[in-house]
């Protein structure tokens, strides 16, 4: 069996698992599919993993801060500015080595904004 036959074999069974134990606690399954996706394509090590940890958790935070400080002003009409604030933090914090990792801020960002 080549490489990524293995692979196929082995992301199609851990996801299919993940999807049954996270639906069965009332989690939504796509977080954990997108840190894993993140934490591959920062190369699947120890500090890819801190970076992926650190940024998409930064992403979550800053998101939402924006989506508090809109709903608890009640000024929904600015949530454009309170996000776009958000994505400028992340995207400008990646200039520290351990928010580096620009894809996992924004798939952070999302998670919180689906």
């Amino acid at each position: 069996m080549d490489m990524l036959t293995a692979l196929a074999i082995s992301v199609g069974v851990l996801v299919a698992v993940w999807v049954k134990v996270t639906t069965m606690v009332g989690m939504f399954w796509y977080v954990g599919v997108l840190g894993w996706a993140c934490f591959a394509a920062a190369g699947g090590k120890m500090n890819g993993l801190k970076k992926v940890i650190a940024a998409g958790v930064a992403g979550m935070f800053w998101v939402g801060a924006g989506e508090f400080l809109v709903l608890t002003t009640g000024a929904l009409n600015l949530e454009w500015v309170a996000l776009g604030v958000a994505m400028f933090i992340i995207v400008i914090e990646a200039k520290w080595s351990l928010l580096s990792f620009l894809p996992a801020g924004l798939c952070g960002a999302a998670v919180i904004g689906a």
